[in-house]
């Protein structure tokens, strides 16, 4: 499995950027290929929405999409997140039809193609550092996203957080 060094530091910046914009942690971003992978976000184990989990898998997809990538090479790419959003509705069951799930699927493909392309300079900016330094920890690409565009977004996260803390 080989493909574009850019278009996988798009793609994994992609689902980085989506997922702490939709308040899930990251562990770790990476660029290097493994047996099954040409790169890996690696979210915190947690309690998030069924659709945050489906515009997160899809957030690579988007990503891909709004920097021009659009060929067969891509499309392979990012065929894993495609089946891995939709198995992720799939289970839900307010999306227990086949139409709802493709009705989903496009409400989750549009919150991660917004969420990005509002945040474009974080996306950019994660991806660069994928290519000074194949892996990323998770604070070091929350610095990122908060430096380049979503500030505002991570501080409401944060608070989100708080107070979800307050009330356990």
């Amino acid at each position: 499995m080989s493909y574009e060094p850019r278009l996988v530091e798009i793609h994994e910046a992609g689902h980085a950027v989506a997922a702490l914009l939709l308040g899930i942690e990251v562990e770790a971003v990476s660029v290097v290929p493994d047996q099954d992978t040409c790169g890996r976000c690696v979210i915190a184990a947690g309690c998030f929405s069924t659709t945050d989990a489906a515009a997160f898998a899809l957030g690579g997809l988007m990503a891909q999409c709004l920097a021009g990538y659009d060929s067969d090479e891509e499309a392979n790419l990012a065929a894993a997140d495609w089946r891995e959003a939709r198995e992720e509705l799939a289970q839900d069951r307010q999306f227990r039809s086949e139409p709802r799930v493709k009705v989903g699927m496009r409400r989750c493909s549009r919150v991660a193609k917004t969420l990005l392309d509002q945040n474009w300079q974080a996306v950019l900016a994660v991806a660069n550092a994928l290519r000074l330094t194949p892996t990323l920890d998770g604070e070091l690409v929350e610095d990122l996203v908060a430096e380049f565009g979503a500030e505002d977004a991570l501080f409401m996260l944060e608070e989100r957080r708080l107070w979800a803390e307050e009330e356990r």
